[in-house]
């Protein structure tokens, strides 16, 4: 099956991507009630602040969402692989920057740019198969008052067991689809989040007929991450810490009952030592 990576829908063409995202980010008005993260709901202000947007240069001054990310420190964003290619070309890092300190995009009352340095994408990536889809950016300078989020330790099967609850957050589309379908994306301008449950290996194995280790999957009824949550983190708070377990990678449709989403799994030894070789 051709998986499609959670930032660029295929069926969609980049012309009304585009047109949708640049005049959602040139919205005045703090949000519309409208649809939500496929089954989930609009956060409040001041939520989830380690959660970024990455961003794409589309031409000249004007920019678009394009993918999630998360802060690991305060030089260092957490995010896909595939975020780092446009139609299978690398993205340069001078048309990368990313989205920081607010859940409305662009509210520079409460929100801030940083621009990218560079892109470290994951050297085992397969774009083939979205594979180890992992890529660490370096900022051009320290987000002051960073707020960070932790990860899974390598290795670690915490907060992994079938059926346990994770939530995943973006600015991703809101339109649900079953595998297959063409339907135009809705993009929201603040970030939402939806709560999914682990599903087991045998049972996304089954499928999608194939799940590689460093894969995790999640899903629920009506919910789903999808277009424009790549890079996202699938996450959880224990006491006052907050513990990422997976990245926003690929899926079949946007909460098809069929399918569920795939996430890229933290804990797997490739992925957590390629986080730690890229974030001294």
């Amino acid at each position: 099956m051709n998986l499609v990576p959670r930032h660029l829908r295929r069926s969609v063409s980049l012309l009304l991507v585009l047109t949708v995202m640049i005049a959602a980010m040139a919205i005045p008005s703090w949000a519309a009630p409208e649809p939500q993260i496929v089954g989930g709901e609009q956060v409040a202000k001041g939520s989830y602040k380690f959660i970024v947007s990455v961003q794409l240069r589309v031409g000249g001054s004007e920019w678009m969402h394009w993918c999630g990310g998360t802060i690991l420190d305060k030089k260092h964003i957490l995010t896909a692989a595939h975020c780092g290619y446009n139609g299978g070309v690398p993205i340069q890092a001078s048309n990368i920057r990313v989205w920081v300190g607010s859940v409305k995009l662009a509210d520079k009352k409460s929100g801030f740019y940083v621009n990218a340095k560079d892109l470290i994408v994951n050297p085992t990536y397969n774009p083939s198969t979205q594979k180890n889809d992992a890529m660490i950016i370096l900022l051009s300078k320290r987000i002051k008052k960073a707020k960070t989020i932790s990860v899974v330790g390598s290795g670690s099967t915490d907060y992994q067991t079938p059926g346990y609850p994770l939530t995943t957050a973006g600015w991703g589309s809101t339109v649900q689809y079953d595998a297959g379908e063409i339907v135009p994306p809705n993009y929201p301008r603040v970030m939402r989040d939806v709560v999914v449950n682990v599903v087991s290996d045998s049972q996304c194995e089954s499928e999608y007929g194939v799940l590689y280790a460093s894969q995790i999957c999640a899903a629920a009824p009506g919910k789903d991450s999808c277009q424009g949550d790549s890079g996202g983190p699938l996450f959880t708070k224990v006491g006052d810490t907050w513990i990422q377990v997976g990245i926003v990678s690929t899926g079949a449709g946007c909460a098809d009952p069929e399918y569920a989403g795939i996430y890229t799994r933290i804990s797997d030894p490739e992925i957590s030592a390629f986080i730690a070789e890229n974030t001294p």
